[in-house]
């Protein structure tokens, strides 16, 4: 199954992987979450009727697209409530709505009309049912999703939903996350300027490894594209073909930066989920827990910290109503290296998490746009880190919000290896959440 926020993004991310497993004999599914008609730039039917043609060049059937018709460029914003309504051009005309709509794909209607028999809200609840449905029919052994570092927030976002859907699954696929956006002009040239240069199709070479604040983060897993998406001619190449059906993001120009996603390799971070004792599915990097250490609680604080330094770390908090103007301000992981702090903005629905260091200015690892209905009481934070795939390696830092994943960061060079809280005290276990520790962790009121 290929999960893409916006149409094209299939083609971008795992075209070429999905030509392969057809040529096998196996069923590939894609669910497009969008219809990529954000503010009535683009018309939502044509986005949808290039993902279907673009799906064909390599042996994908319509029966076999799900549209989901949630709304393009503000998924992240979904709450409990419906989101107010947005504009969308469809069929030409541009019209305000808050409800999912479609005429291609599965059965020609958005998802939840076809399987409930009306439109849906848009609701996070309601994205994630509908996701939780399909995993749920389809069972697919491996699953293609967005990375939640991708800087646009609708591609970390589709993560996140992913992971929300698979909570209450009783079996999670083998995840493979892919970079479409990287702050920059990856993958066409060096860093951003006033202009990008010209994308440049380049099927003979490796995907780049991202640049700027990723740099040094590798993809773990190269998928080799078959030898048809190597070709340089493009009516030989299943993968170009796939691209260019999107003439409404490429213009019909091949210096558009969508071919140079056409490469030798498609290039994905892997994630195997397994279940934790909380009931929640987590990255395999991650599961370590101190109940599954003998005697946890009966070793020496000095023995119990030199565990933990190995476990992932929890931090756990109630934030009150941001006031507009005066973020509130969580401080955790204090030591000699940093610390990492998270300031939440009520005025602007925002998230940010800061890496701060003695002498230098501080670092913006993510910002997280939050549900637009958030804070409207008292609202249940937690900050999960875990190094990937060792203690020496990145650290990705997710952010939870009563329970469900708001999305994840991560930090190349994190503080401290293994550093894990500020003082032997502090170190607590918390077998109920199955943990290492929950702690410290303090917020004040930004002045």
């Amino acid at each position: 199954m290929v999960v893409a926020p916006h149409p094209d993004d299939e083609a971008l991310t795992a075209s070429a992987l999905v030509l392969a497993a057809t040529a096998r004999g196996e069923a590939v599914d894609v669910v497009i979450l969008t219809n990529g008609d954000w503010d009535c730039r683009h018309d939502a039917r044509r986005r949808q009727a290039e993902s279907v043609a673009g799906l064909r060049a390599v042996g994908v059937s319509e029966e076999h697209v799900f549209f989901l018709g949630y709304p393009d460029g503000s998924l992240a914003q979904l709450g409990e409530r419906p989101l107010p309504s947005v504009p969308r051009l469809i069929g030409g005309r541009c019209e305000l709505g808050n409800t999912t709509y479609g005429r291609r794909g599965w059965r020609r209607r958005d998802f939840h009309a076809a399987r409930t028999g009306r439109p849906g809200p848009y609701t996070a609840d309601g994205l994630v049912s509908d996701l939780r449905a399909l995993l749920g029919e389809l069972r697919p052994r491996t699953l293609v999703v967005t990375h939640p570092e991708d800087t646009h927030s609708d591609h970390a976002a589709a993560y996140a939903f992913v992971r929300r859907a698979l909570r209450t699954l009783p079996d999670a696929p083998r995840i493979l996350r892919a970079l479409v956006h990287n702050g920059d002009c990856w993958p066409t040239g060096p860093a951003p300027g006033p202009v990008c240069p010209p994308g440049r199709t380049a099927p003979s070479e490796p995907t780049p490894p991202p640049r700027g604040t990723l740099a040094g983060y590798e993809p773990d897993e190269r998928r080799l594209v078959p030898e048809s998406c190597r070709s340089s001619v493009f009516e030989l190449n299943p993968k170009l073909r796939a691209i260019a059906a999107h003439s409404s993001q490429t213009q019909d120009n091949f210096q558009s930066y969508l071919f140079a996603f056409a490469r030798r390799d498609e290039a994905f971070y892997g994630e195997r989920l397994v279940r934790r004792s909380d009931g929640r599915w987590a990255p395999l990097p991650s599961v370590a827990e101190p109940h599954a250490v003998p005697h946890f609680q009966s070793l020496r604080p000095k023995e119990r910290r030199r565990i933990s330094q190995q476990l992932p770390g929890l931090w756990a908090w109630v934030v009150p109503r941001p006031r507009t103007g005066r973020p509130v301000r969580v401080a955790l992981l204090e030591s000699e290296h940093g610390r990492y702090v998270l300031a939440f903005d009520g005025a602007t629905g925002h998230v940010d998490l800061l890496k701060e260091r003695p002498g230098l200015e501080p670092d913006l690892l993510q910002r997280w746009a939050l549900p637009h209905d958030s804070f409207r009481g008292l609202e249940r934070f937690e900050l999960e880190i875990a190094r990937r795939p060792n203690i020496d390696g990145p650290a990705e830092l997710s952010l939870f919000r009563a329970g469900e994943l708001v999305g994840v960061a991560v930090d190349v060079h994190p503080l401290g290896s293994g550093e894990s809280v500020a003082n032997e005290d502090s170190l607590l276990a918390h077998e109920a959440l199955g943990f290492a520790f929950l702690g410290p962790s303090r917020f004040t009121r930004e002045r």
